[in-house]
């Protein structure tokens, strides 16, 4: 036991007082007899009896009844378990990322904790209040209180390694009490172990009555035909949920798409027709789990013509005015002594078509379109000088042509899964009529395959280059040393290695994922883009190359949406973005925590728990009554003990 006024224990010497005066009180009675009264003997000495044990009994009550008011007025109490922990920081780690959207039985989780925290927890409290992407550092609850009400789901996966590292769990040796608020969802416990073992670690998982959510995964464009496109919308099912749900597609405001769908598997694709016109769009289903994954924003620019530019002699290229018509591309084919390099930039695909030697002029010229986001096709000639052909491409990738033998080779295996020809075949075809080519050469290299020869070497390959692709061709395919030109492949493998869509942009971006988009704005250099909705507006990192624009998205935007490039008032482009679906799963696993970790129930215990151990157990209150009750033994005695 220890006293909060020690110095007040000097007063036990007022002890003596009481003491004195009874001892004073029991002096001995001087005799005096009398005849008259005798008779009277027997009763004095019992009255003399009674009287000594009264005093006695007054003697004892009283010294208690002092003591017990000096210990009261000194304050003792025993120290909480945990009383060197009474300065420590109290912080709170509140998850808000998207999964905490699901509902529990009071709200959502997110919502519901936030309550709870500000009802549980005194608003004069000092603490430290951390989400995923805001801070509120040690100050009162109540100072911060209506900006937590305000805090809004994130686009942040939770972590404890980044939340550590964050708030430096990891390194500070100063002990805190750590709270974290979380649903668990995919809860990596190893990281744990990373947090500084001066911390106390507690763990309140909220409860979610939601075990099932559909949510939109992606949406993409499975054809274009001549008034429409035909787009395909994959939809996930997490949980059994078999009822079905209400879809529709909007073209801005206007609605274009409405219909009931039923999942039955965990991934189903359902295809939509869309006219073919600029589409500013958004997916929407409805279901009773979380929301951030029911919408899909996308877009699809106006319909224009792809400018492609064929080098070559033009009686090994005139298969390729039939494919590429004026109706949807804008071609044209050109030698190489009557290039003009300026014109380069301007298109959006180039194909090499059976050139002897590629001058290093153009090679640079094309490295640099490629890189901004142009498609390069290089089809071989037989004669092709492969020793500077191999330097240009090793510079570009681990891509090399060797020399073969001049024999006749079948092509018989299609990539059905290359972006190349995804949608193009409506089942995979195994016994179609093989072309085939005479082998000039075979291709080595780290590439991705689009069609095979019988031997397993390749014939088609693609390959990323920065923001392009360069396609290359292991054999030439003019009519004398090929029949490639009269099969079925050749117009949509041409068709789908130069169309155009978007500039090359995809429907949409995810947030957070470091995009490059690239955008032929046809301003002067000096001008600024920038992105704007009616909820935000941000300016994106630019660069510009050549006559195009580089733009690269950070930590922005922050909602998912649809997006309108600007500058100077003047529309550009639109881009959409949606959020990552990294928290649609709602399924959770069993989570095993460490045994130095606790798990909590509920935050008003803990509160409890926190207040018991480190504050003391104050027994001045009970010292108090002890005197109030001494006070009321003598009183009785005074009046019942003669």
């Amino acid at each position: 036991m220890q006293f909060k006024h020690p110095e007040i224990l000097y007063f036990l010497f007022f002890l003596l007082i009481p003491v004195l005066v009874h001892l004073f009180q029991l002096r001995r009675f001087k005799k005096e007899y009398f005849t008259n009264v005798a008779f009277l003997q027997n009763i004095i000495i019992q009255t003399r009896k009674s009287s000594k044990i009264k005093k006695w009994l007054l003697l004892f009550t009283r010294l208690l009844l002092l003591s017990f008011l000096i210990f009261a007025f000194a304050q003792p109490f025993f120290p909480g378990i945990k009383s060197e922990a009474k300065n420590q920081d109290l912080l709170i780690v509140l998850d808000n990322s998207f999964s905490m959207e699901a509902k529990g039985s009071k709200g959502t989780l997110l919502k519901r904790s936030v309550q709870e925290l500000l009802e549980e927890i005194p608003s004069e409290k000092i603490l430290s209040i951390y989400t995923l992407e805001e801070e509120f550092e040690s100050n009162e609850l109540q100072s911060f209180q209506s900006d937590l009400q305000k805090t809004d789901y994130a686009p942040i996966p939770f972590s404890i390694e980044q939340q550590s590292i964050r708030l430096k769990l990891n390194q500070n040796t100063v002990a805190k009490d750590i709270l974290f608020i979380t649903d668990g969802h995919k809860l990596d416990v190893q990281s744990l172990s990373k947090i500084h073992p001066n911390n106390r670690v507690f763990f309140y998982f909220p409860e979610t009555q939601t075990n099932y959510n559909i949510s939109i995964d992606s949406l993409f464009i499975k054809q274009i035909k001549d008034q429409f496109y035909e787009i395909g919308v994959t939809i996930n099912r997490f949980g059994g949920f078999e009822n079905q749900i209400p879809l529709t597609i909007y073209n801005d405001k206007q609605v274009l798409v409405k219909q009931q769908i039923q999942i039955k598997n965990d991934t189903e694709t359902f295809f939509f027709t869309l006219p073919k016109t600029e589409i500013i769009g958004r997916v929407v289903i409805e279901d009773e789990s979380l929301s951030y994954d029911n919408v899909w924003y996308f877009n699809i620019d106006k319909p224009r013509k792809s400018k492609v530019l064929s080098l070559g002699d033009d009686n090994k290229s005139s298969f390729m005015t039939k494919i590429f018509t004026s109706q949807d591309f804008d071609y044209q084919n050109v030698s190489l002594n009557t290039l003009d390099y300026q014109f380069i930039e301007s298109q959006d695909a180039i194909i090499l078509n059976e050139l002897i030697s590629i001058p290093e002029a153009l090679q640079n010229n094309l490295k640099s379109f490629v890189e901004n986001g142009g498609q390069l096709v290089i089809i071989p000639h037989q004669d092709t000088d492969i020793t500077k052909l191999n330097t240009w491409l090793n510079s570009n990738g681990n891509i090399k042509l060797k020399k073969s033998s001049r024999k006749q080779k079948l092509i018989t295996k299609i990539n059905f899964n290359h972006p190349l020809y995804y949608g193009v075949f409506e089942k995979k075809i195994d016994n179609f009529q093989y072309p085939y080519t005479l082998d000039y050469f075979v291709l080595e290299g780290n590439t991705g395959q689009v069609l095979e020869y019988e031997d397993q070497s390749p014939f088609l390959t693609a390959t990323s280059l920065k923001n392009g692709i360069v396609y290359i061709f292991a054999n030439p395919i003019s009519k004398t040393n090929s029949n490639f030109q009269k099969s079925p492949l050749i117009v949509p493998t041409f068709f789908k290695m130069v169309q155009n869509v978007k500039k090359n942009k995809d429907t949409s971006y995810k947030i957070g994922q470091n995009t490059t988009l690239i955008i032929e704005p046809n301003f002067q250099k000096e001008e600024i883009v920038s992105l704007s909705n009616d909820s935000e507006k941000f300016i994106p990192i630019q660069k510009i190359q050549g006559n195009k624009m580089q733009l690269t998205f950070l930590e922005n935007p922050k909602k998912a949406g649809n997006f309108k490039i600007e500058s100077k008032g003047r529309k550009l482009e639109n881009v959409s973005f949606n959020y990552t679906r990294e928290e649609s799963n709602v399924i959770k696993e069993s989570i095993q925590v460490p045994e130095n970790i606790e798990k909590i129930d509920a935050i008003s215990k803990l509160l409890l728990k926190w207040e018991t151990e480190r504050n003391p157990n104050e027994l001045w209150k009970w010292f108090l009554w002890g005197t109030l009750l001494f006070l009321i033994v003598e009183l009785l005695i005074q009046k019942l003990i003669k």
